[in-house]
């Protein structure tokens, strides 16, 4: 085993060269692949975020038509307090985020971020449809 210096950085402490090259190269790749899905307004969605390997932590979050940004979940953490936004465990190589009563205004890309040196990320693309509103004029 090699000695290294130890660093402290904000809350952690590591060992500089305590992990192995090929665990800071290895990227995971996705076993879900990027989709688009239209659906209506009301409806529920799951966006599925899975792994070929376990142990990354995985950062849902969503660019918007409007071109706002939106964190919803940093690994189990919610970074939202909006209740339709669920984090759905699919074993220990992914999650899917579930969200329910869908509106208008969330369609965009939702991206599953993962965790490894160097990031790499999925996007789905939701596309939010409703039925056309007619006003009757007098």
């Amino acid at each position: 085993m090699k000695k290294g210096r130890c660093v402290a950085d904000y809350d952690y402490i590591y060992d500089e060269e305590s992990q192995d090259e090929e665990e800071l190269t290895h990227v995971p790749s996705f076993t879900s692949v990027p989709q688009n899905f239209d659906v209506m307004k009301g409806d529920s969605i799951t966006l599925p975020c899975l792994m070929d390997q376990a142990g990354h932590t995985i950062i849902w979050k969503s660019v918007l038509e409007d071109g706002s940004e939106r964190v919803y979940f940093m690994g189990n953490i919610p970074m939202t307090t909006d209740d339709r936004f669920k984090l759905e465990q699919t074993g220990d190589k992914g999650s899917s985020l579930v969200i329910s009563r869908l509106q208008p205004g969330e369609s965009g890309a939702y991206i599953c971020q993962v965790s490894s040196n160097p990031p790499v990320s999925l996007r789905h693309t939701v596309n939010v449809r409703y039925p056309p509103m007619v006003k009757a004029s007098s």
